[in-house]
């Protein structure tokens, strides 16, 4: 079996009447729609998204800290 992609526009009564290529046989034939996935929306304007980022505890770490978790994520890779 072969794959043929193409590209259709969806109308807003979901129908879709595609042209196959003129080698394509009569009769039987499978349909593959890939579609992209919806991104949701975010529901926080910018204010409040960084005013509930400002909420949140944060850690801070000196730069021996990250070093050492860095060295110690390295020798797991081993």
């Amino acid at each position: 079996m072969r794959a043929i992609k193409l590209q259709a526009q969806v109308p807003q009564d979901r129908t879709l009447s595609i042209k196959l290529p003129d080698d394509v046989d009569e009769g039987l034939a499978e349909i593959i729609v890939l579609v992209p996935e919806a991104r949701p929306a975010s529901s926080l304007s910018v204010e409040e998204f960084l005013a509930e980022l400002s909420e949140r505890p944060h850690r801070t770490r000196s730069k021996e800290e990250i070093d050492a978790e860095i060295l110690e994520m390295r020798q797991s890779w081993d």
